[in-house]
């Protein structure tokens, strides 16, 4: 739960939760409205900028990050990401710890995701698809790390499950046998051609992006239509109704994900594809209609002081300062000209921009330890820094201390103070005690 950064709904009450975690924020160009090279400079001066101020290299044990954000909006990050935390892990002597949960076993096309960098991680963590849903995970290190482990550590009651290791073995069999990985290139090619074609019919569609067969279309707010999170919500919604079954993540849920089965075929593709056409020739005239669509930032900008995760960035402890001001339109299947309503958003040095120091909330699933829009995570050797306020106790703060003003309103209308105590002729306390 400490490490996981999905949305912080997950980690009320729950605190307070593990310290010495810290933050960085992933380069999500789309969200920023900034160029990839501009928003991939920025994100990897965070680690930097932590080590700096919240947790030294010498106490840092290691990096977490996802190759893909997937529950953060199936975001890809720009070449040579996770390239540069491999310098920044070996200039601080630091792990690099990789999250394939969500997109190992050929999900992107490739049996790792890890694999589109050509980097080499300390640790992998995997998961879900390893046993085609019977729960199994894994953990894959260098041998001379493992070798330091202590004898029986780590354990587990469940480990080693028989049943879930001959699914897993299975599993891996069929990925081999049967040619996943190629299939998983040439279909998640083919969805995101399809895709594109849509976008570039339908203005509510904002992004379309994706590794084999994992993409995410990313939608807009327009004006009568109501936020990104409704039309995404709308349009799963249309799909389900015709057979069609999709989910949403992101921020604000604005991102619908794609992620059929790795045995998918032609046709089932192009079925998929036009029913979430037809689901978007359903939606109402002004969402194909340039005039009705409002620019991408400046939705976040309106929504930011109803979303929970700009009060949590609003609540971290330092401000970090942005990229320079870029004339770039965000990443998109078409042309600059075309994509753009607004060359930018909001300023780069916004709160909303700035990297959350605090633990956040967390994914449900304990073995997935990043989610939504976050980036690396630090994870300290030690809690001498000490754990910071959480962000989403700030309004049971503020609703505590209301409430004691109301319990403490009889006594502050009580009798007057005599007129020798210090203050009592000022209009603040005039007419009430001295408590």
């Amino acid at each position: 739960m400490s490490l996981s950064a999905s949305e912080p709904d997950y980690a009320i009450h729950t605190h307070p939760l593990m310290a010495g975690v810290h933050v960085a924020p992933y380069p999500y160009a789309h969200r920023y409205s900034w160029s990839p090279d501009d928003t991939l400079a920025w994100c990897l001066g965070e680690p930097e900028y932590l080590f700096k101020t919240r947790t030294a290299p010498e106490d840092t044990a290691a990096l977490l990050v996802e190759p893909v954000l997937g529950e953060g909006g199936q975001v890809v990050p720009p070449p040579g990401f996770l390239t540069a935390l491999r310098d920044v892990c070996d200039r601080h002597r630091i792990l690099l710890v990789l999250d394939e949960v969500l997109t190992g076993f050929g999900r992107t096309g490739r049996f790792f995701a890890l694999e589109h960098s050509d980097v080499r991680p300390d640790v992998i963590v995997m998961a879900k698809a390893i046993a085609s849903g019977l729960p199994l995970s894994a953990l894959a290190t260098r041998e001379d790390l493992a070798a330091r482990w202590p004898r029986r550590s780590p354990t587990s009651t469940f480990e080693a499950n028989p049943l879930a290791c001959a699914a897993a073995v299975a599993t891996l069999e069929v990925i081999r046998d049967a040619g996943l990985l190629e299939n998983a290139r040439r279909r998640g090619a083919r969805l995101m051609q399809a895709l594109c074609e849509l976008q570039s019919e339908h203005d509510v569609i904002a992004d379309v992006r994706g590794l084999g067969l994992m993409v995410g279309v990313e939608c807009r707010a327009v004006v009568g239509l109501g936020t990104a999170g409704d039309i995404a919500l709308s349009l799963i919604r249309r799909c389900r109704d015709h057979g069609l079954l999709l989910r949403t993540c992101g921020p604000d849920e604005r991102v619908i994900s794609w992620m059929p089965p790795l045995v998918v075929r032609d046709v089932e593709i192009d079925r998929a594809v036009d029913i979430f056409g037809e689901a978007l020739a359903g939606l109402p005239a002004g969402a194909r209609h340039r005039q009705g669509v409002t620019n991408d930032a400046d939705e976040w900008a309106s929504r930011a002081p109803e979303s929970q995760g700009n009060r949590a960035h609003r609540a971290a402890e330092a401000v970090l300062p942005g990229p320079p001001r870029s004339a770039t339109t965000p990443t998109s299947c078409l042309s600059p000209a075309r994509s753009s309503v607004r060359p930018l958003g909001p300023s780069p040095s916004s709160p909303r921009h700035a990297g959350i120091l605090t633990p956040g909330g967390g994914d449900a699933d304990a073995t997935k330890p990043l989610g939504r829009s976050c980036g690396p995570v630090a994870i300290g050797r030690g809690a001498r820094d000490g754990r910071p306020v959480a962000a989403s106790r700030l309004p049971i703060g503020t609703r505590r201390r209301r409430s004691w003003s109301r319990a403490l309103g009889p006594l502050r209308a009580g009798p007057r103070p005599p007129a020798s105590w210090p203050g009592a002729q000022s209009r603040r306390c005039r007419g009430r005690s001295p408590l």
